[in-house]
């Protein structure tokens, strides 16, 4: 999840690098108040991933300090959070390989990023799988259920 966050909050960066190269010239689309709202969007999109995830991770530090293993509820949040996170920094990915132009094509930070998150996005714990199950737990469908690495038994 670290580095989801991580790669997301880089590519932000990167895009206001270019923007800011491209600012002023002849039909910059970064001059657009589209490519501002978009902007914004995933700007929210990633600080709104991160206080989720920083929400749920002290959830978690608090019942380990008190001697607590973590409840199903908060196995499940975790592997939540984790596929928001991910989905969500795709997003932000996507959202940057359209407004950077040529320079998500060329060799470079943006496109290294990109290549690792579109990567990253298709690791086993953001599965189809991992998501339905949490949704089993949080639905009341599988109330009695655990968690078991990936799978909810």
């Amino acid at each position: 999840m670290g580095w989801a966050l991580g790669v997301g909050r880089r590519l932000l960066a990167e895009l206001k690098r270019v923007a800011a190269a491209r600012s002023g010239s002849w039909g910059a689309a970064v001059d657009t108040s589209r490519f501002h709202a978009a902007y914004a969007t995933a700007e929210a999109g990633l600080r709104a991933a991160r206080a989720w995830a920083n929400d749920v991770w002290q959830d978690v530090e608090q019942s380990l300090d008190q001697g607590r293993s973590p409840s199903t509820e908060q196995d499940t949040l975790i592997r939540l959070v984790l596929d928001h996170t991910t989905s969500t920094v795709y997003e932000v990915g996507r959202t940057v390989h359209r407004w950077a132009g040529s320079a998500a094509i060329r060799r470079g930070p943006v496109d290294r990023f990109l290549r690792d998150l579109g990567t990253g996005a298709q690791h086993m714990t953001s599965s189809p799988v991992v998501l339905q199950n949490c949704g089993k737990w949080l639905s009341g469908a599988r109330p009695d259920a655990r968690w078991s690495f990936l799978d909810l038994t």
